[in-house]
């Protein structure tokens, strides 16, 4: 048993935790008491049953919906703020007498980087229009 055997329990653990403080959520929201054992079916049936509708009509649109949500995360995490965070170390007044740089390539490289990362979210997000 290797280390992906953890994975599973992790995502159980993760969708449990949504599922209850959704349910949290809806008391809150409701004006519910917590302790009325009355109310936990319709709660329960708030919170799984569009999941479960929608995965039903659709049963690819939660994979759909990771691949977008990847894309954007990945291209603003990895290419956009990277660019944006070495182009103010580097040329910024408070900063730019530094003599070492991590990523080669100058203002070119970090124009390319974050270029590419826009265009990667403009193609998805026209993906998701069209």
């Amino acid at each position: 048993q290797g280390q992906l055997a953890h994975y599973p329990t992790f995502l159980n653990e993760i969708a449990l935790g949504f599922t209850y403080g959704l349910l949290d959520f809806f008391q809150d929201t409701l004006q519910l008491s917590p302790h009325d054992s009355s109310n936990r079916l319709p709660l329960f049936s708030l919170v799984l049953l569009p999941s479960m509708g929608l995965s039903t009509v659709n049963p690819n649109i939660f994979f759909v919906a990771l691949d977008y949500a990847g894309a954007f995360s990945i291209s603003v995490l990895g290419g956009i703020l990277p660019a944006i965070m070495a182009w103010k170390l580097r040329y910024t007044q408070e900063t730019s007498n530094l003599s070492w740089s991590l990523a080669p390539g100058g203002k070119v490289m970090l124009v390319t980087l974050g270029g590419i990362s826009v265009a990667l979210i403009g193609e998805h997000f026209l993906a998701l229009v069209i």
